[in-house]
């Protein structure tokens, strides 16, 4: 099995474990049995029956002789994956005291310098910091002071369309980095990205990170060891000297900005802003200064590994969403034209290991849907005879921001 299909299914094992929680198998009379699941094999476990490029689809055809909870092992590894929103609810919300720990990778997140990664740690007083830091600027009450950022970028972007419509990927990608360094740093970016250095290296930082830090090669470093070697080899793609200096300018550039701006009384309100008035020199939290630069940081990338259940499986419940592969958007409307309390919130997390930016991310979708859709008439390519061109995406796995 190539390196390429293996990383696929530690992909989704890893994004697919109770809160990343190892299930510590003990064997004993007295101890509850495990899930139903597929026949496992001696070392590898059930890794020989898994699809190599896209595993999450066996594991929906388990779900239909095995039921909503599975359990698997992979090389060792525990898994239990979650088929269903129900059971996701019951375990991951009402139960989360019980799953919002990680297991401990603190060797592959050290050498790569993101050693304070929120999404990654363990449970405890820094984890407990940067929550509260989070929750307290991006609760739904506190995003709404975003909203001007976010219909002014949503605007810039319609301008954008009409002027470059074929660069359209390119247009929402800066719309997406120009609201999040808005809201996190208060910076706005130029008309030249290559003019901008923070945007030059959020650009950079995170392309490496959707290469180097996917939940495949996450699991796939923590699982052998040798992975400490490996991650100081040069030249590899996931050599971590060289993320480790991207990811250092990537905190430490935009807060310094940041900082002399509060110096001169130009700072705007932001999610570091806010920070760094309310927590410098209190006792409210330790390590202040790498707190920040964390909790920032990992606000500004995204949460890398906070997949912790089957989205396509629950996506693609037929009971909740008649034909489900279909496309549909008409399934989320009342017969009046209205929308439906059905938005699918399974897709930011569960219980405390929730996404702390899940309100920003909704506000700022919806205020470019609304601009695209008031400005442009939006229908399918054609092809030379005139013919629709039906869209057919193909889905990477990995990390996204």
């Amino acid at each position: 099995m190539s390196l390429i299909s293996f990383s696929a299914l530690a992909a989704f094992i890893a994004g697919s474990l109770l809160g990343v929680a190892k299930i510590r198998r003990k064997r004993s009379d007295k101890q509850l049995p495990l899930p139903p699941g597929p026949r496992e094999l001696p070392f590898i476990g059930n890794m020989h029956q898994l699809n190599s490029k896209r595993p999450w689809l066996t594991c929906m055809e388990w779900k239909k002789t095995y039921g909503d909870i599975v359990y698997l092992r992979i090389l060792g590894q525990d898994a239990i994956v979650l088929n269903s929103q129900q059971v996701a609810d019951d375990l991951l919300k009402n139960r989360s005291s019980n799953y919002s720990d990680r297991q401990d990778i603190t060797p592959v997140f050290d050498a790569y310098g993101l050693w304070l990664n929120t999404a990654a740690l363990k449970r405890g007083k820094t984890w407990r910091a940067h929550r509260r830091i989070l929750n307290q600027t991006l609760g739904s009450d506190a995003v709404t002071a975003y909203r001007p950022i976010q219909l002014r970028k949503a605007q810039e972007l319609v301008g954008e369309f009409a002027r470059e419509p074929e660069a359209w990927w390119d247009h929402i990608r800066r719309f997406s980095t120009s609201v999040i360094l808005g809201v996190v740093y208060d910076h706005t970016p130029g008309s030249n990205a290559q003019d901008d250095p923070v945007l030059r290296t959020f650009a950079t930082a995170t392309e490496m990170m959707s290469k180097i830090l996917s939940t495949q090669i996450v699991l796939l470093l923590s699982m052998f060891p040798f992975r400490e070697y490996c991650l100081w080899l040069p030249g590899r793609r996931f050599n971590a000297a060289r993320f480790r200096e991207r990811v250092t300018q990537l905190f430490e550039l935009p807060l310094k900005m940041l900082e002399d701006k509060l110096v001169t009384g130009q700072a705007n309100h932001c999610v570091a802003s806010h920070a760094l008035l309310h927590f410098r020199n209190t006792d409210k939290v330790e390590n202040f200064e790498d707190l920040i630069k964390g909790a920032c940081g990992l606000a500004y990338l995204g949460e890398a590994l906070n997949v912790i259940h089957s989205n396509r499986a629950i996506s693609h419940n037929p009971d909740k969403y008649p034909s489900p592969f279909s496309f549909s958007p008409s399934r989320f409307l009342d017969v009046d034209g209205s929308l439906l309390n059905n938005e699918p919130d399974y897709v930011f997390g569960f219980g405390r290991r929730i996404c702390p930016g899940r309100h920003l991310a909704k506000n700022s979708l919806w205020s470019a849907i609304v601009r695209i859709l008031a400005a442009f008439h939006v229908e399918k390519a054609h092809d030379a005879a005139g013919n629709a061109i039906e869209p057919d995406p193909e889905w990477t796995d990995g990390v996204t921001t």
